[in-house]
């Protein structure tokens, strides 16, 4: 009910514009997770960019309809692949809201820079370094237990986690994940930058490592 009340809030703007309007939501396929902070760019055919914007808290972007012909959305993660969806034919008077299942792989070549020695940069470090340290469970650090939470967050223009993004993909020991979370809900780190301007950034398949030192 609440995404058939979503798409149809999208739909009902269109009279406001003197064109269509069109796009969706991004949702990861394998948890169901609406993705915010995800780059959306409409291009036609010869990946020629018309237009780019970015997914909201709940996964929902939207673009004006282009000219007539051919276009697809092409959905963009740090350190991952890109996502190209399917061909739509569309035209100025276009009006279409549609889920688009995502999966994203990680890139394992794609090489990062960041701020400030790139315009374009992926989140970076904690701005605080006392809130930089995970606590580690006690009682699993007294038992010398060892293990690893990784999860999926996104993180606003001012370097804040939102924390209804916070989501565990898996862990080794669910006695870990109240400690992850903790953290991100603390934490403010180096916003994510496009054109060397602050944005927001969905961050996949992060892992968090919790080992003893000998």
């Amino acid at each position: 009910m609440r995404i058939a009340l979503s798409i149809a809030l999208l739909l009902a703007a269109a009279p406001l514009h003197a064109q269509g309007l069109v796009g969706g939501f991004a949702v990861d396929s394998a948890t169901g997770m609406r993705l915010p902070c995800v780059d959306v760019a409409l291009e036609d055919t010869t990946e020629r960019v018309v237009a780019r914007t970015q997914t909201t808290t709940d996964g929902m972007f939207q673009f004006d309809a282009p000219t007539r012909g051919a276009y697809r959305y092409r959905f963009s993660v740090w350190h991952h692949h890109a996502v190209v969806g399917p061909t739509e034919l569309l035209d100025p008077s276009s009006e279409q809201a549609r889920m688009y299942q995502i999966s994203f792989t990680n890139d394992p070549d794609q090489q990062l820079k960041l701020w400030p020695d790139t315009a374009d940069s992926p989140p970076g470090r904690p701005r605080e370094s006392s809130k930089a340290r995970i606590h580690y469970p006690q009682e699993l650090y007294t038992k010398g237990i060892e293990g690893t939470v990784t999860v999926h967050y996104a993180v606003d223009s001012l370097g804040v986690v939102l924390g209804p993004s916070i989501r565990v993909i898996r862990a080794t020991d669910p006695r870990f994940e109240p400690a992850v979370t903790a953290y991100l809900q603390d934490v403010r780190l180096e916003p994510a930058r496009r054109d060397g301007r602050p944005a927001c950034a969905l961050v996949l398949n992060q892992p968090f490592n919790f080992k003893i030192n000998p």
